[in-house]
C-alpha cells in the first residue's frame, strides 16, 4: 500500500516536536517524508535550516548533538508556548468568568452554597490538570463557565488512549475525595444542613458528569475505551454520546445540555473532516486488554461510589423539605392520614419547620380537629412570627368558631405585614375597629 502525503501529515502531526526533530536528524526519510516533516516543523516554529544533519554515529557525539542543537530549540519552543499560554488576555478572561460564575451561583443558591460549589469545581478541574501534567499534555488553563460549571482545557490532545482516559477520569476522582471528606465531616459533626446539602450536591454533580453524554467526563471516558476496542466502535460511541445528550436535554429540559451536545457534535464533525480523531488514534498507543478492563472497572466503581454516597446521606440524614413536599402532595390528593404522617416526619427531622406545623394544622382543620389545628397554627407563629399563612389560617378558623376578637388580632398582625384584605373586610363588617 502506497503511503500518501496525507498519511504522512496525519502521522507526523500526532508526534511531539522532539521526536520529529530526531526523525529529521537521522536523515533516513524519503524525499516526500522529509518535505512533510520540514513543513510541520516550520508550523511549530522550528527552522530546519538550523538543524544540520549529524555525521557522527557514536552515542556520546549523538548526545552532544542533542544538547547543542535540539535542546535549545525545544526550550525556545516551550518558552514561547508558555508566554502564549500566559497572556494577560487569558488571565483577564479567567477572572471575568470566575467572577461572573460565582455571582450567578450566589444569586441562584446563596453565598454559602456558591462557595462550596466552587471549591468542589476547582478541585475537580485540578484533577484533570494534574493528570495532564503527569502525562506531558500542555495545559491551557481552568475556565469557569457560568450556568454550566467549569472546564480544564489543554492545548493539545494526547494520542495515548490510556492517558486520555486518566485525564478524563482524574477530575471525578478528585471530586470523590472532596465528597468523601465532606461525608466524614458530616458524620463527625452531626446533622448539619449545609454539609448534608454539600455532600449531596458533590455526589449529584459527579453522577451527572459521569454519564456518557457528549463532552462530559463520562463521554470522554467511554470514547477512550471504545476507540481502544476498535475505531469503528469509537465513532459509533461518539455519535451515541451526542444522541444521548440530545435525548437528555429533551427529557430533563436542561438548556445547557444543548450546548454540550452542540460542542460535541461540532468536535466530532471537525475530527471526521480532518480525519484527525480516527487517524490519530489508529497510530496512537491504544489500551491493552488489561487496561480496557481496568478502565471499565474504574469507571463503574466510581459511578457506584457516588450513588452509594447519596443513598447513605439520604438514609442517615433525611431531608425535612422532602418529607414536607410529600405531605403537601398527599394533602392535595385528599390523603389526610398520609399527609399528617409526612408532616410529622418533617417536624421530627426539623422541629423548627414552621410551614410543616402550619400545613399540618390545615389538615387537622379539614378533619374537624380544631384544637389541634389552632395549636399547630400558634406553634408555626411562635417559630416564625412573620408567617402570613399562619395568621390567615388561624384568623379564619377563629372567625369560623365565633372568636372574632382573636380573628381580628390575627388579621391586624397580617395587615402589619402588608396584607390588609382580611382586616379591611372585617372592619367593614364591624368585627374589627
Amino acid at each position: 500500500m502506497k503511503i500518501t502525503e496525507e498519511d504522512l501529515i496525519e502521522q507526523y502531526e500526532s508526534l511531539p516536536t522532539e521526536e520529529l526533530i530526531e526523525l529529521y536528524a537521522k536523515n533516513e526519510l524519503t524525499e516526500l517524508a522529509s518535505s512533510v516533516l520540514v513543513q510541520i516543523l516550520k508550523e511549530r516554529g522550528i527552522s530546519p535550516e538550523n538543524l544540520s544533519k549529524p555525521v557522527a554515529k557514536e552515542a556520546n557525539e549523538q548526545q552532544t548533538y542533542h544538547e547543542d542543537r535540539i535542546k535549545p530549540l525545544l526550550d525556545k519552543e516551550k518558552k514561547a508556548t508558555a508566554r502564549k499560554g500566559g497572556t494577560p488576555y487569558k488571565r483577564f478572561l479567567q477572572i471575568i468568568l470566575l467572577i461572573t460564575g460565582f455571582a450567578v451561583a450566589s444569586k441562584l443558591w446563596g453565598l454559602q452554597h456558591a462557595i462550596g460549589l466552587f471549591i468542589f469545581l476547582m478541585i475537580h478541574e485540578y484533577g484533570h490538570v494534574a493528570a495532564m501534567k503527569m502525562y506531558g499534555v500542555p495545559v491551557h488553563g481552568i475556565f469557569v463557565l457560568p450556568f454550566i460549571g467549569a472546564a480544564a482545557i489543554s492545548k493539545d490532545e494526547s494520542t495515548n488512549l490510556w492517558h486520555r482516559f486518566m485525564i478524563a477520569y482524574m477530575g471525578p476522582v478528585f471530586g470523590a475525595l472532596v465528597t468523601l471528606i465532606g461525608l466524614v465531616a458530616l458524620f463527625t459533626v452531626g446533622d448539619i444542613t449545609f454539609l448534608q446539602k454539600f455532600v449531596i450536591l458533590c455526589a449529584a454533580v459527579s453522577i451527572f458528569n459521569l454519564l456518557p453524554l457528549g463532552i462530559l467526563d463520562g463521554g470522554r471516558i467511554v470514547m477512550s475505551i471504545a476507540f481502544s476496542i476498535h475505531f469503528v466502535m469509537g465513532y459509533l460511541v461518539s455519535i451515541g454520546t451526542v444522541l444521548l445528550c440530545v435525548g437528555a436535554a429533551l427529557l430533563m429540559k436542561l438548556w445547557f445540555l444543548w450546548i454540550v451536545a452542540y460542542v460535541a457534535f461540532m468536535e466530532m464533525i471537525s475530527n471526521i473532516r480532518k480525519k484527525g480523531l480516527g487517524s490519530r488514534l489508529e497510530v496512537a498507543k491504544r489500551m491493552s486488554v488489561r487496561q480496557i478492563l481496568s478502565a471499565i472497572a474504574l469507571y463503574i466503581g466510581l459511578f457506584l461510589f457516588f450513588i452509594v454516597v447519596v443513598v447513605i446521606v439520604t438514609q442517615a440524614f433525611p431531608d425535612a423539605d422532602e418529607a414536607f413536599n410529600r405531605g403537601f402532595n398527599y394533602h392535595a390528593d385528599g390523603h389526610y392520614e398520609k399527609a399528617i404522617f409526612e408532616y410529622n416526619k418533617a417536624i421530627k427531622i426539623n422541629p423548627q419547620h414552621a410551614m410543616a406545623y402550619n400545613n399540618r394544622g390545615i389538615v387537622y382543620e379539614s378533619k374537624g380537629q380544631y384544637d389541634k389545628a389552632i395549636s399547630d397554627f400558634s406553634k408555626a407563629l411562635e417559630i416564625d412570627p412573620k408567617l402570613a399563612n399562619a395568621y390567615v389560617n388561624r384568623g379564619s378558623l377563629m372567625n369560623k368558631l365565633g372568636n372574632t376578637k382573636m380573628a381580628c388580632y390575627d388579621w391586624t398582625r397580617l395587615c402589619e405585614l402588608g396584607d390588609c384584605y382580611y382586616y379591611e373586610n372585617a372592619k367593614r363588617d364591624g368585627d374589627c375597629e
